[in-house]
């Protein structure tokens, strides 16, 4: 395999055995990280596919230190414990792990858990880039409508024909129609 995988083992739980699982699964280009403050740095030059988290309790520190690498390069994040409670589970994924496995890590499941990770992933970033969509449409409408009355006010027109209006300008520029619409409510917000 030639994906690249980021490492971050605590000291406190630092240990060759994820090493071993990881190359006897087929991946050979790990590197490791012992402080969750060089993650960004780490992912800043190193072209990772995904991270994999080794830690004994994962700390704020770590988890703002993950969100701050996805944030700035998505990527699934499997993360392994040896100790957990409700609170920490919650803070673990709103700081955007894929997959959070208790009591350490088997051999046989290791390979799953990324595949799992992976899946879990990349239905997130769809989910995501859809409310983008939608908060994007929305916008654009709350634009549009807002353009609508000002030029319903300009023409003492109704809504239907200041559509038109604004719709024919957009054509006739070969623009979006949220395009003119902003130009619109700008060049209105500048003469105020």
């Amino acid at each position: 395999m030639s994906e690249k995988v980021l490492l971050v083992q605590e000291k406190e739980n630092e240990s060759k055995d994820l090493l071993y699982v990881l190359s006897s699964i087929g991946y050979d280009d790990v590197r490791v990280v012992e402080s969750s403050h060089d993650i960004v740095r780490h992912a800043k030059d190193y072209d990772m596919d995904f991270m994999l988290v080794d830690v004994y309790r994962p700390g704020p520190d770590l988890l703002n230190m993950i969100a701050e690498t996805i944030q700035k390069r998505p990527v699934p994040v499997i993360m392994f414990v040896e100790e957990s409670s409700d609170d920490i589970i919650t803070d673990v994924i709103k700081s955007g792990v894929s997959a959070y496995v208790v009591d350490g890590y088997q051999r046989n499941r290791v390979r799953g858990v990324i595949s799992l990770a992976r899946v879990r992933f990349e239905e997130n970033q769809r989910l995501l880039g859809e409310l983008e969509e939608a908060k994007s449409a929305l916008n654009g409408r709350k634009l549009i409508d807002r353009a609508k009355g000002i030029v319903m006010k300009q023409k003492a027109c109704d809504e239907e024909t200041a559509y038109k209006l604004i719709r024919k300008m957009a054509m006739d520029k070969n623009v979006r129609i949220t395009d003119v619409a902003k130009q619109l409510i700008d060049l209105v917000d500048l003469m105020q």
